[in-house]
């Protein structure tokens, strides 16, 4: 009567999917599933799953023998008590209910031996907004193959079919960064796969031929027009110091490419900090240290100490400190956040809910890897949140921190849908966002009439200072956006915004039904068992209990007391361990002839066949008597001459010798006809290496480059001897400058703050020269 924790028979979960649509950066899709009860005794199932925060969950159907019903999601425990009555009538109830951690839990009772019941669970969300394209993190968490093993689980595969479209930007590629298991066709945009096993959700990332300046979206629903608004706002030039202050989250959960891939976006990070700016770094959890005690600016010494902490990724001497812990001692240190900007960069996946951040600092969550969500978390804890599409675009996400950190928040910022304006709350510089709105009805249909003749929507524009952007309009294809709007008012809206939250209310929570109910024509008979299932981060995990022991509420009682298990005490194992190989068979050497070095002489090679173990006796024989037998190079008068080898036949032993002069002087004259035949004007050129970090290494705290032995072995260019009438740090940091946007003009988020912290050398070293100029006469030069 108890479903099988070895080989998971019973458990009543058969198949998982996940179908859907993607147009336009939003999303609708469906997580289905099929359970069947494979047990000789009815049962009750419930199956619980995560969905990220900003999901919203629409719909729940049913299909069970035959009859298909529709139903509401349940939001409170009001439609329980309706669940429970059609129980106890002996007829089929099916319920879907969310919580505040927007978790799902499907109830579904009473299964009959060999009855299956299908369900789909509906559910909206919108892209996170990126400069290139669109960004989606779908609930997929399921437990690897290994996991299984190791469990003794055998849980069903999870299959998954996405449609793709846009119709405002042309799609360059979509990838799932962080599962190869995928099957994607760029050309119909899909995306299946028919066993995904991740331990982290699944991400799809959608991106653009040309940068994501903004669009808007509208659907119209009831007399009511909602805008999904997305636009990003330009960049800024530094007008103020800052003190970046970055917490690392040391855990367990990433593996040690992924820990190398995040410390080389940090060493980009580091030598990105503009001139005059401080910088500290912290490391939370295990290994918890700290390389500054306060934010101090970097010079040369400093930001070699900075880049050697990096590297450091265990220390026997050091403690493991929560984030609270750790958080306060940064701040409590921190004493002129008033009078210099602080801003912390927080790496990890989750923080405590405890948490509350201090009002004199800027916080930037990100979650390299999705091991959580803290887009919800940043809105929550007032904090911007930097998405990350893929390992690639690590580097530039994390750099974008201190772009967005130039100037303070950009505000006065008006939505303009016609004649009428919206205000939004203050955006960051160079930051791309998202918004949902609702136009009344009022202003909707003066808008409309004023454009009955030509039945367009009104032009949308995003305006702030001197800045307008005309965004481009159209309508959703997917009718969402007012669940979306709904999902976002419950959480943000004002006490004062009674109208708002009640259209919101009625919109999640629409007068119908939140229990399926499919009458029986017969009583199930037998003892019902209740069977739970699990679907999360860790894996996928089954309980079997009696109906008459379990509560339906699942809280223990209050006044049983758990006794804590003892630990087992280790007991010790046999001195010494038994070898695993006891008899080593020794390691054969065929080539022991040739492993010293002056074997390799003519007169150490006799013949193959005379080989044979030296004793102490041969080699006083040799010191005394053979001493002039030893070849000597340093002759110039003797061609030297090596033994590659001996043929033996059946009788006679040829030797093979080779003339290594003559073997060289024959390959400088090939080299020489090559060169005589190439033409006088095309000569070939020496490839030079380049290092993109290396070179950024190079530079000095002022932003200047002057280290020209280690530069002409990164740069990729011979550096020229003279300086063209300008100072040798000026010409080098100019020449270094051509040098990198040649080189590498795909990589130019990497070192576009690095440029700019140059270029502030430049002019400041010498305000009357055009730096531009310069530079791009040295670029035509190189070769």
């Amino acid at each position: 009567m108890k479903a099988s924790l070895i080989t998971g028979e019973g458990q009543p979960v058969q198949e998982l999917r996940i179908t859907g649509h993607i147009k336009d950066g939003i999303c609708r899709a469906a997580f289905k599933g099929t359970f069947e009860n494979k047990l000789d005794h009815p049962i009750e199932t419930s199956f619980t799953f995560p969905l990220p925060q900003g999901v919203c969950s629409t719909q729940f159907k049913v299909n069970f023998g035959g009859t298909k019903v529709t139903s509401r999601v349940a939001r409170d425990d009001n439609a329980r008590i309706e669940y429970d009555d059609t129980l106890a009538q002996s007829d089929f109830a099916a319920m879907a209910q969310v919580n505040d951690k927007n978790e799902i839990r499907i109830d579904i009772g009473t299964l009959a031996p060999k009855e299956t019941c299908k369900i789909a669970l509906y559910f909206v969300i919108a892209l996170n907004p990126l400069s290139n394209g669109f960004l989606l993190v779908l609930p997929t968490s399921i437990t690897s193959f290994s996991e299984n093993l190791r469990l003794g689980l055998t849980p069903p595969p999870l299959k998954l079919h996405l449609d793709i479209t846009d119709s405002l930007s042309k799609i360059k590629s979509i990838t799932t960064p962080f599962n190869k298991n995928t099957q994607i066709d760029l050309s119909k945009g899909e995306i299946k796969c028919d066993e995904l096993s991740i331990f982290s959700p699944l991400h799809v990332f959608i991106q653009f031929e040309e940068k994501n300046l903004g669009r808007c979206l509208y659907q119209k629903i009831d007399g009511n027009t909602f805008l999904n608004v997305v636009a990003t706002t330009p960049r800024t030039i530094r007008d103020h110091p800052s003190q970046f202050t970055v917490m690392y989250e040391n855990g367990s959960s990433l593996t040690g490419g992924q820990i190398s891939l995040l410390m080389r976006a940090l060493e980009f990070f580091i030598l990105s900090i503009p001139h005059g700016c401080k910088f500290n770094y912290v490391n939370f959890g295990f290994d918890a240290f700290t390389l500054f005690d306060v934010p101090l600016i970097l010079d040369n010494d400093k930001t070699k100490q900075a880049l050697a902490c990096l590297k450091r990724q265990h220390d026997p001497y050091s403690k493991t400190i929560e984030f609270i812990q750790m958080h306060d001692n940064i701040i409590n240190n921190i004493t002129d956040a008033d009078e210099v900007e602080s801003v912390i960069v927080i790496i990890g996946s989750s923080l405590p809910n405890e948490f509350k951040p201090s009002p004199n600092h800027n916080y930037f969550l990100l979650d390299p890897f999705t091991r959580g969500d803290f887009r919800i978390i940043a809105q929550e804890k007032g904090a911007c949140y930097i998405p990350v599409a893929d390992e690639s675009s690590l580097i530039a996400s994390l750099l974008s921190v201190i772009k967005m950190t130039a100037t303070a928040e950009i505000e006065n910022v008006k939505l303009c849908v016609g004649d009428e304006e919206f205000k939004i709350p203050p955006v960051i510089p160079g930051y791309t966002f998202s918004t949902l709105l609702l136009l009344d009805k009022h202003e909707e249909e003066d808008n409309s009439k004023k454009n009955d003749s030509t039945d367009k929507f009104p032009d949308v524009k995003l305006t702030f200072a001197d800045f307008d952007l005309i965004l481009p309009t159209i309508e959703s294809p997917l009718p969402i956006i007012h669940h979306l709007w709904a999902f976002e008012k419950m959480k943000t809206a004002a006490p004062e915004e009674k109208a708002a939250l009640a259209l919101a209310n009625q919109i999640l929570t629409p007068d119908t039904s939140s229990v399926v109910v499919v009458e029986r024509d017969e009583e199930v008979e037998g003892e019902v068992s209740h069977v739970d299932s699990r679907l999360s981060r860790i894996g996928i995990g089954w309980i079997d209990e009696s109906a008459e022991t379990k509560q339906k509420d699942h809280n223990h009682d209050d006044d049983e007391i758990i006794h804590p298990q003892p630990m087992p005490i280790p007991h010790p194992l046999p001195h010494p361990l038994p070898h695993p190989f006891p008899h080593p068979l020794p390691r054969p050497r065929p080539f022991v002839l040739y492993r010293n070095p002056r074997i390799r002489e003519p007169v150490f090679i006799n013949n193959n066949n005379n080989l044979r173990r030296r004793t102490d006796l041969d080699y006083n024989n040799n010191n005394n008597n053979n001493n002039n037998n030893i070849p000597n190079h340093s002759n110039e008068n003797k061609k030297p001459e090596l033994f590659v080898g001996s043929m033996k036949g059946n009788s006679n032993t040829t030797e093979m010798r080779v003339d290594i002069l003559a073997r060289l002087q024959q390959r400088q004259r090939e080299a020489q006809e090559k060169a005589a035949q190439r033409p006088p004007g095309d000569p070939k050129a020496k490839k030079l290496p380049f290092f993109l970090l290396r070179v950024l290494q190079l530079q000095n705290a002022d932003g200047s480059w002057t280290n020209e032995k280690f530069l002409a072995n990164s740069c990729g260019f011979s550096i020229p001897t003279e300086s063209r009438g300008l100072k040798r740090e000026q010409f080098m940091t100019a020449f270094i400058i051509a040098c990198i946007r040649r080189k590498a003009p795909a990589d130019e988020e990497k070192y576009e703050l690095v440029i700019e912290k140059a270029l502030t050398f430049l002019i400041e070293s010498d305000p009357a020269i055009d730096w531009d100029t310069v530079i791009s006469s040295i670029d035509a030069d190189l070769q």
